[in-house]
């Protein structure tokens, strides 16, 4: 069985804190580097990883989130049927993209 999959429908700036809108559950990145979630948490969307801190940007799926840290590293939670929340080694050296 194949898991559906959508992509990030928006991104949304309010101040400096960004939000990711995505399928039933939305990561908020904070302005103190902490990532708030909430939504449908069926398979772990809103379970943000300790610790929950440093990060610079958030991507949201459908039933997954990933978030950039600011030294660079990116870090997944939420369904991972398919190692969509696997990130290979080395997890160093990633920046933020506008799409």
């Amino acid at each position: 069985m194949f898991a559906r999959s959508r992509t990030v429908r928006c991104w949304i700036i309010v101040s400096t804190a960004v939000v990711a809108l995505a399928g039933a559950a939305t990561p908020l990145a904070a302005d103190d580097g902490s990532i708030v979630a909430w939504g449908r948490n069926g398979d772990g969307q809103t379970d943000v990883p300790a610790p929950n801190s440093g990060f610079v940007a958030v991507a949201a799926g459908t039933l997954h989130s990933l978030g950039l840290k600011a030294d660079g590293s990116i870090v997944g939670w939420g369904y991972n049927c398919c190692g969509q929340t696997d990130v290979p080694a080395p997890n160093s050296g990633f920046v933020a993209v506008a799409g």
